[in-house]
């Protein structure tokens, strides 16, 4: 049978792991803070090294839950360390020292670590996502303080590899405005200086994080676990879907009011928090607005003013028809260029 093998529920976590009691028969509590090492991370299986760090600085290596077979355990002779404690595995029995654990309460306790372990992984990038963020951050790294404007030349959008926290259009949006109005745009030679957004690229800026000041620091991974920190928090607090009131703004944007206070303040609220724990150092709140498009390189002033007035007599009309636009909740896009912007990290 044996000693049962008994542990406290962990209630808080982070990236950096957690901590966990756990005490065998009418032994004290061990305490086994469960911690990585981040400059062994493998960015090739992207998954940390587990370490339980002690008050004088020792190091414990923990084994990875993961590689322990438990449905075949019968048939093994190994040690799991976990912290400063081993585990013996002979045939099947487990002991802890000379004292022998139920299997069971050890089986248990394993799958509970593994689950802890997959929440604490949860906050770390896949190797997609962490590449895609390198060839945003190896540029923010050579442009420096240098401004990343929409480009735009005669035949289309400039490449240009980009961060941001956007809303996307909802495929509502895109159906009732972004397709009539594209087609509108390309269809009528009338707009041909102008380059509208494709339906897909609509969307509403919560906050431009191409000069956020955690591009530039430390290791990438570390960037990427920030940044899904904060899409976590996003995801968690906004609805799949928000309503702005649209109305004709400056030059090509249309103006886009949150349709409710707690919506504004929601906005806000990440906004600030996003400018804190980002390091973007702006301090004017952002302008909701919905780029429709720009103007192709070498279009004369003349030119972009007749045809705005053109595109806002037809948006006016568009927008009688379409009534509110609906968007996703906000989420941390990298961009090629300006006309599309693709969610960083997988549905969290």
């Amino acid at each position: 049978m044996g000693v049962k093998l008994k542990y406290k529920k962990i209630k808080r976590y982070n990236a950096n792991g957690f901590t966990i009691n756990l005490h065998v028969g009418n032994n004290i509590w061990n305490t086994i803070r469960v911690t990585y090492n981040a400059i062994k991370f493998d960015p090739n299986d992207i998954k940390p090294y587990f370490y339980e760090i002690t008050k004088k600085g020792g190091l414990f290596r923990i084994n990875d839950p993961f590689d322990l077979d438990l449905e075949n355990i019968e048939d093994k002779n190994l040690t799991y360390f976990f912290g400063k404690l081993a585990f013996y595995i002979r045939n099947g029995d487990v002991y802890l020292s000379n004292k022998k654990i139920d299997t069971e309460s050890f089986i248990d306790f394993i799958l509970y670590i593994q689950k802890m372990f997959n929440k604490v992984l949860s906050f770390y990038p896949t190797k997609k996502e962490l590449d895609r963020l390198t060839v945003v951050v190896e540029e923010a790294r050579e442009r420096g303080d240098k401004r990343l404007p929409p480009k735009i030349h005669k035949t289309g959008y400039f490449q240009q590899n980009g961060i941001t926290c956007v809303l996307n259009g909802t495929d509502e949006t895109i159906e009732k405005f972004g397709e009539p109005f594209y087609q509108k745009m390309i269809g009528d030679s009338e707009f041909s200086d102008f380059l509208p957004v494709p339906p897909s690229g609509l969307h509403v800026s919560l906050l431009g994080l191409e000069y956020a000041r955690i591009q530039t620091e430390g290791r990438i991974v570390n960037i990427a676990v920030a940044l899904k920190k904060e899409q976590k928090k996003l995801d968690h607090e906004f609805s799949s879907k928000n309503s702005f009131i649209p109305s004709l703004g400056h030059r090509t944007c249309l103006h886009m009011k949150p349709s409710s206070g707690q919506l504004m303040n929601l906005l806000r609220k990440h906004e600030n928090r996003m400018k804190r724990t980002l390091k973007v150092y702006r301090k004017k709140p952002q302008n909701w607005h919905m780029t429709l498009g720009y103007f192709r390189e070498g279009t004369s002033k003349h030119t972009q003013e007749m045809i705005t007035r053109k595109i806002n007599d037809y948006v006016r009309e568009l927008l009688k028809k379409s009534g509110n636009l609906t968007f996703v909740q906000p989420a941390i896009c990298t961009y090629e260029a300006h006309n599309k912007y693709d969610r960083l990290f997988e549905s969290i």
